[in-house]
């Protein structure tokens, strides 16, 4: 059986780590519940509590995970943050 050297790296691919970056974000069935209740509209906080029942610190964690892998962006109304889904392909992703 042949071993690598314990230092060596693997080479890693251009894109490679955005690609990990979103796996990681859909990984979680919370966040894919989010991506679903936002495949029609853009929804506040406020709205995905009703809908799902969840607390808001709990979404606002998930919404951040999700804001941060660049998977949705944010927009302020008022009082109000509307997070929407940045680009529509995702959900063919998430369906693989």
């Amino acid at each position: 059986m042949m071993e690598l050297p314990a230092k060596q790296k693997l080479p890693i691919t251009p894109g490679v780590p955005r690609t990990i970056t979103i796996l990681k974000a859909l990984s979680h069935p919370a966040r894919l519940a989010i991506l679903e209740a936002l495949r029609q509209r853009e929804a506040c906080v406020c709205h995905m509590e009703a809908l799902f029942g969840w607390r808001q610190a709990y979404i606002s964690q998930q919404l951040m995970v999700l804001r941060e892998a660049g998977i949705i962006e944010d927009r302020r109304e008022g009082w109000n943050v509307y997070y929407r889904v940045v680009d529509r392909r995702i959900y063919e992703f998430s369906r693989a």
